[in-house]
């Protein structure tokens, strides 16, 4: 379904043509539920981290591949370009590198990553380097997180309709999907966040479920 999506490049995009391997097509492309772009992706880890930002609250924005910087590094002009740019709940800017765990442990991209995050940082800006081993969730976990994304994106409930879904105490999904009569609609409301769960098990009948009472109305 994500190969498919139409691209609409966002506003700062480098502009740089991401593609595989093999120069012909595209990783992968993933519609962010935080800025309704499609993104394109060059590896499974940025992939995997942008589902990370999209549920992550402190991120208010993520953006991929934005306009890049101009350094100098070992004495000759160079270009960097981030993979993400993330508009924090802070206020702050961070730019973001992804990199395998076996690349990061080269002494040269270590060397540069360093000089790049130095200047990135002296102009104000957050800079962070994440492999795949930083990620908080695993293969369960980041399933999850794909199936919400798009029930996200999907619904057409507003936040006001959604809350009139919501149990009086704590239940299972199977409990509130028999008293609302939608899977969807349970769905919905873990997806928005209305109810916590456990994001990093299997969404099944017996999932838990507890009203979020920070996010009611807001």
């Amino acid at each position: 379904m994500e190969q498919k999506m139409a691209i609409k490049l966002h506003p700062k995009h480098s502009g740089r043509k991401i593609v595989t391997r093999s120069k012909t097509t595209y990783k992968s492309l993933s519609k962010s539920s935080k800025t309704g772009y499609v993104q394109q992706h060059e590896s499974r880890v940025q992939h995997k981290w942008s589902l990370v930002f999209d549920w992550d609250d402190e991120v208010l924005k993520h953006y991929e591949e934005p306009e890049g910087f101009e350094f100098e590094y070992e004495g000759e002009p160079s270009a960097y370009f981030p993979d993400f740019m993330l508009y924090m709940k802070n206020g702050e800017i961070d730019y973001i590198e992804i990199k395998p765990k076996r690349q990061l442990m080269k002494p040269l991209v270590q060397e540069r990553l360093k000089v790049i995050g130095d200047y990135i940082q002296c102009l104000g800006f957050g800079f962070r380097v994440l492999t795949e081993q930083d990620l908080p969730f695993g293969q369960i976990g980041l399933s999850n997180l794909r199936r919400l994304k798009w029930i996200k994106l999907d619904h057409k409930k507003t936040k006001v309709e959604l809350q009139k879904y919501l149990p009086c105490g704590d239940t299972t999904f199977a409990n509130l999907t028999e008293e609302v009569g939608s899977q969807k609609l349970v769905m919905a409301l873990m997806a928005e966040k209305y109810l916590n769960f456990d994001i990093s098990a299997p969404i099944c009948n017996t999932t838990v479920l507890t009203v979020n009472k920070e996010k009611i109305y807001v």
